[in-house]
């Protein structure tokens, strides 16, 4: 039979013929028969069947159909379909499915839906996606993604979440997002981040962290912050800062710092606070200062710096110190200074200074001086200083000075220096000395005394004179004076002498005298005088006519020659009378 013939055949009769000749029927005279005739036939015939029909074929005969057969289908009837006859499906088709049946879907048909539909799915199933695709989802249903799926998502998405949510990522996520939203963590969170992210959180989250984490911070963190922020800076923070930071920072800032801190920072930062600030530092901080900022310090700071420090400053500011601190200074620094501050140092200080320096001191003070520094000033210091100090001085120092000075001393102090130093003196001035204490001096000084003064030297020292000295002494000075020494005096200061005095001198001596001392002596000692001075006496006591004398003088010679030997003796007679002296004293 022909199609036609088949084709005007009822259904009961096509449905018992076999079903070659079935599809070779029109597609619209198969559509009467039953499905179960229909789904046996050739699948390139059953495609060609409208959906109303296919979908009451069997799961197996559908599993085999064509994706384009298929999508007609009512999305019931698909979503009983293979998984795998499923995903052959074009994605208009498949969208229309229960979630539940495209949640079985491999993750790559699943991306290829469009957002409402994956939104639908579980968030298991959209964890399996690419991260791209979930980012593009709504943050809510993003935020019941697991970490795992979150973490690789980008900062910007995951920014969309709560902060409660993103506080439960992992750090290496979060701290990946901006920081206005990291800032939003709680510090705990924040406090496990890079130093870098760190950083860049707000002072109010700053200070709340812990003191290790703070002290890590960089300098960086003063490039995200303003001015305004860094003087908000609290002591207690700042002092948690590492000393880089705080070197970065304004003076303005930094004089929230105790001492302790601040001794931290580096010394050019430190030299750039208030110097109210610097003088609470400790000694061995300020020493490292520049000189010139030390010098602008309160003087009680300043004393209580080494003397190494000391001695660096300047000598306006040396002299504003208490006069304890400048005699811890040596000798090299004190020399430095005027000589008012100088004289009111210790006397002990004062004596290791230059003699130089000394000698421009105050008489007061360098009356206090030991007699070692004393002898090697200039002497020229002593001309200010009053008579009754110098006068308490040693002779080693007395001895050294001017010859002005020391004449205008007590006599009985000039007496006291040594005799080579006296005899440089004026001898006015040694005339007013002790005589005791001149006659160790060179002769030819002394005979420059005047007259009084030599007189009260004693004997040995008078006869060391030049006889011309001693003859313009009292006779009764000379008296004392030894015979070798009379004897070279001049006859008329002889003549004065007592006659005791002469009658010791040598006969040679004694007979130039005159005859009216002559006359004097005892006649013992006429014995030995030449005639001619016998002759002499007569005439003078002719002359005076003392002819009792005359009687005297010749019972002395006639006793006298009485005891000579015999043929000595002489007629009494002028020439001879010489012969007739007499022992007695001629008076």
């Amino acid at each position: 039979m022909d199609v036609s013939t088949v084709e005007r055949l009822d259904n009961r009769a096509l449905e018992k013929l076999p079903k070659e000749i079935l599809e070779k029927l029109s597609v619209a005279r198969l559509q009467s028969l039953s499905p179960t005739i229909l789904q046996n036939l050739n699948t390139k015939i059953v495609e060609k069947l409208p959906g109303e029909i296919i979908e009451q074929f069997d799961r197996s005969i559908l599993n085999n159909l064509s994706p384009k057969a298929l999508r007609n289908l009512p999305p019931e009837i698909l979503e009983d379909l293979d998984i795998s006859v499923i995903e052959r499906l074009d994605i208009h088709t498949i969208q229309l499915l229960k979630p539940s049946v495209i949640e079985k879907l491999s993750p790559q048909i699943i991306a290829l839906l469009d957002k409402s539909t994956i939104q639908q799915l579980s968030s298991e199933i959209i964890s399996q996606l690419d991260t791209s695709m979930i980012q593009s989802l709504d943050a809510k249903l993003i935020n019941e993604l697991d970490n795992a799926v979150l973490n690789k998502m980008e900062p910007e998405i995951l920014s969309k979440l709560p902060i409660e949510r993103i506080a439960t990522l992992e750090i290496d996520t979060i701290q990946k997002m901006s920081p206005s939203i990291i800032a939003q963590m709680p510090v705990n969170i924040i406090e496990q981040m890079s130093r870098d992210v760190i950083e860049q959180m707000p002072l109010s989250k700053l200070e709340q962290m812990h003191d290790s984490v703070i002290s890590n911070l960089s300098v960086e963190l003063l490039d995200h912050m303003s001015m305004k922020d860094m003087r908000k800076l609290n002591a207690r923070f700042l002092c948690k800062l590492s000393g880089s930071i705080l070197n970065e920072l304004p003076p303005s800032v930094l004089r929230k710092l105790p001492a302790d801190k601040i001794k931290l920072l580096d010394i050019e930062t430190i030299e750039q606070l208030d110097i109210f600030i610097i003088e609470k530092l400790p000694s061995n901080v300020i020493e490292q200062l520049d000189n010139r900022l030390i010098e602008r310090l309160n003087t009680d700071v300043i004393e209580t710096l080494s003397l190494s420090t000391i001695k660096q400053l300047s000598l306006s500011t040396l002299k504003q110190l208490n006069i304890s601190t400048l005699q811890r200074l040596g000798k090299d620094v004190l020399e430095r200074l005027p000589v008012n501050l100088l004289e009111q140092l210790d006397i002990v200080v004062v004596q290791e200074l230059d003699p130089t320096i000394i000698s421009n001191m105050n008489p007061e003070v360098i009356g206090k001086l030991s007699q070692d520094v004393l002898r090697q000033l200039d002497p020229a210091v002593f001309e200010h200083m009053s008579t009754r100090k110098i006068e308490s001085l040693d002779m080693s120092v007395i001895q050294n000075m001017d010859n002005s000075i020391i004449e205008r001393l007590n006599p009985k102090v000039i007496s006291k220096l040594p005799s080579k130093r006296l005899e440089k003196l004026d001898p006015k001035v040694l005339s007013r000395c002790d005589p005791k204490f001149l006659k160790r001096l060179n002769p030819k000084v002394l005979e420059k005394l005047n007259p009084r003064t030599i007189e009260q030297l004693e004997p040995k020292a008078i006869e060391k004179l030049n006889p011309k000295i001693i003859e313009k002494l009292n006779p009764r000075i000379i008296d004392r004076l030894s015979v070798n020494v009379i004897k070279t005096l001049k006859t008329k200061v002889i003549q004065k002498l007592s006659v005791e005095t002469i009658e010791e001198l040598p006969s040679e001596v004694v007979e130039k005298l005159p005859p009216s001392i002559l006359v004097q002596l005892n006649p013992s000692i006429l014995n030995s005088m030449n005639p001619r001075v016998l002759d002499e006496i007569e005439r003078y006591l002719y002359k005076l006519e003392m002819r009792d004398s005359k009687d005297s003088f010749r019972s002395i010679t006639d006793v006298t020659r009485s005891a000579e030997p015999e043929e000595q003796y002489h007629d009494p007679s002028p020439s001879t009378m010489r012969w007739q002296r007499s022992p007695q004293r001629v008076l």
